[in-house]
């Protein structure tokens, strides 16, 4: 009967342990300013709402950490075949506005921060990448990878605040299109990253 008990007492303790002050400590994903075009660094949380997660939920919120980014394959699946090179997305982007494209090129500069955006070369010029609704990232290891991005070209005006916020992010901030003023970026839906050849 003791021994029963004293189970009983460690296995609520553990709970208790588990479920912590009720505070969710998922980690940190929003960015201090904005540089995404659509200003939502929501990734994916219900905005003005009262709604509480379920306890199943918040448990599992508060004892797993955030996974790293691993592996080459990001976002939704690539359906296009027919790929562009950078250069030639670089060279004349208003050829390529607001359609769905398939791009190669080799990736310069990746987001330290959650993988949320990349810069990919043509040997000469940059163009930036961003993952579409900022709800997912890309390995941070990814410079001098090759990349294909699927997703659409968009102009995107210049703004000084965000480029500062961008370039804090950056391993490579010479890299930066916005200091060439390029005005495009790709808003990509799947990313998939191979070794250079």
């Amino acid at each position: 009967m003791t021994r029963t008990l004293i189970s009983l007492f460690a296995c609520l303790c553990l709970l208790t342990a588990c479920k912590g002050d009720g505070h969710s400590h998922d980690g940190d994903h929003s960015h201090d300013g904005d540089h995404s075009h659509d200003g939502d660094h929501s990734h994916g949380e219900a905005q003005g709402q009262d709604a509480a997660p379920d306890a199943a939920a918040k448990e599992s919120a508060t004892t797993e950490a955030p996974a790293e980014v691993t592996g080459n394959v990001f976002g939704a699946p690539i359906t296009l075949t027919d790929a562009i090179p950078a250069k030639d997305i670089i060279a004349n982007p208003t050829n390529y506005l607001d359609k769905e494209i398939l791009v190669e090129g080799e990736v310069v500069d990746v987001c330290q921060k959650m993988g949320c955006w990349m810069v990919l070369s043509d040997g000469e010029k940059q163009i930036r990448v961003t993952m579409k609704g900022h709800n997912y990232g890309v390995r941070k290891d990814g410079a001098g990878s090759m990349a294909r991005i699927q997703g659409k070209l968009q102009h995107v005006p210049s703004d000084p605040e965000r480029t500062a916020h961008i370039e804090s992010e950056s391993a490579k901030p010479e890299a930066m299109p916005e200091k060439a003023g390029l005005e495009y970026e790709i808003d990509a839906a799947g990313v998939v990253f191979s070794e250079k050849s």
